[in-house]
């Protein structure tokens, strides 16, 4: 039996959840390695039947699910994510799915998203990083989302010039303490 693949070069889909909801999404395959987009599909993160987001993580866009086929078993594939508004500063990519390292699928920030503006430019791998099932067999399944990073946040922290003033600060309070003790050791003498 002979299996038919459609193929198609880009996609207009509908983000499904959060502020652009409604809004177009545009998904772009890039031609490399022979890949071709085969599936693209958006749902909620509530219809995706995952565990729980990782503590403070949220996918206010929902999830993209994304097919690839036809590419040479191994090779990496490129596929261009474009908003139809900016993403937020520090979004982060998050996919569901097994990982090298732990063959449970999980979430986990996806480190082959480049993220600028409006546009999530993704690298798949067959068989590797961002691939669903882990094999190198032509295929590649990619079901994430755009969201905040999570978890703990940065400290902030001073600038070099920032640090130089609280040393000197500091040193000034300090100025008092010491006359004080120099009197009370010149009295002692």
């Amino acid at each position: 039996a002979q299996t038919s693949v459609a193929q198609f070069a880009q996609s207009t889909l509908t983000v499904p959840e959060g502020p652009q909801a409604g809004q177009p999404l545009t998904v772009d395959a890039q031609p490399a390695n022979g890949w071709q987009l085969t599936q693209a599909s958006t749902q909620t993160v509530a219809s995706l039947n995952a565990p729980a987001l990782p503590a403070g993580v949220k996918l206010p866009h929902g999830v993209v699910r994304l097919r690839l086929e036809l590419g040479a078993q191994g090779s990496e594939a490129q596929v261009v994510l474009t908003y139809p508004e900016a993403l937020p500063p520090g979004s982060v990519y998050w996919k569901y799915g097994p990982t090298q390292d732990n063959a449970q699928p999980h979430w986990y920030r996806f480190a082959g998203a480049r993220i600028e503006g409006n546009r999530v430019t993704l690298t798949l791998s067959d068989g590797g990083a961002g691939d669903g099932d882990l094999q190198k067999n032509g295929a590649i399944d990619d079901p994430g989302g755009v969201g905040n990073a999570g978890g703990a946040q940065a400290i902030p922290t001073l600038s070099e010039w920032g640090l130089l003033l609280l040393t000197l600060l500091a040193a000034l309070a300090a100025v008092p303490g010491l006359r004080r003790l120099r009197a009370k050791t010149a009295s002692s003498a």
